[in-house]
């Protein structure tokens, strides 16, 4: 579960990014266990670092489009102030 409402509307986690982070830990097993220094090491550690990058832009698609459907529908879940 990602974020749960005041009202009680819960909202899951993105599916996308669960199947990336398996993808990452599969390339980063594989990168672990060539040679340092390697070529293919440094094939998989590019891939490594689009995997990342491709994680890191649809988690924050992934929350500026929730934070917009929450201000979208009016209601006050949280409050701004401290």
């Amino acid at each position: 579960m990602y974020l749960a409402t005041s009202v009680g509307s819960k909202l899951s986690s993105l599916k996308p990014l669960i199947t990336n982070q398996d993808k990452l830990t599969k390339v980063s097993l594989r990168k672990n266990q060539r040679k340092y220094g390697s070529k293919s090491r440094r094939k998989l550690a590019k891939r490594e670092s689009k995997i990342h990058q491709k994680i890191g832009r649809s988690r924050k698609d992934f929350q500026y489009k929730t934070a917009y459907k929450l201000i979208k529908t009016g209601k006050k879940y949280f409050s701004m102030r401290n």
